[in-house]
């Protein structure tokens, strides 16, 4: 392995513990607000995400089912598309997150989904991207990266799911 992609690897994770310092301090009152303004009468929750963020999406839908007892759909974006978005509910709520390297298919199915009257929230640190504008509320995973894929953005990630559900 280069040197020099040891120490960027390095780098990030050494900045994780001050991006979840930030996300308690700073996204508890904002994760605690979004969760409040939710119907959660419709159920399951349908979680989004591609290549890493598929397994954020999978880890919040664990943290969902095993601390809340709702029931939860993961699907890649392609596939939520095509097949699970018929069954959304009007008022369903749809967490995508953001792997940063989608072009067109994520942003389009949360798009499908808020055209079915369903809730989006967009798990991204870039509250300007298309994927953001696309959503209802953005869920700010205070990576600081703007869903690079980095490894200190799929933790971030996998914890501002968790922290939702514990909210």
């Amino acid at each position: 392995m280069d040197f020099e992609v040891t120490v960027n690897i390095r780098k990030e994770l050494l900045e994780i513990p001050k991006a979840l310092q930030q996300m308690t301090e700073d996204g508890l009152p904002l994760y605690d607000a979004l969760v409040r303004r939710v119907h959660w009468v419709e159920k399951p929750i349908f979680m989004l995400g591609n290549g890493p963020a598929y397994a954020a999406a999978l880890s919040g839908a664990w943290a969902f089912e095993s601390l809340l007892g709702i029931p939860v759909v993961a699907r890649r974006p392609p596939a939520f598309s095509a097949y699970t978005s018929r069954a959304l509910a009007r008022h369903s709520l749809v967490i995508v997150v953001d792997s940063g390297n989608d072009l067109e298919e994520t942003p389009a199915a949360a798009q499908q989904a808020r055209s079915r009257g369903a809730t989006v929230w967009a798990v991204t640190a870039n509250a300007a991207g298309e994927l953001a504008a696309s959503a209802d509320a953005v869920v700010n995973d205070f990576s600081g990266e703007s869903g690079a894929g980095g490894s200190r953005s799929i933790f971030c990630q996998h914890a501002a799911l968790t922290i939702l559900a514990l909210a």
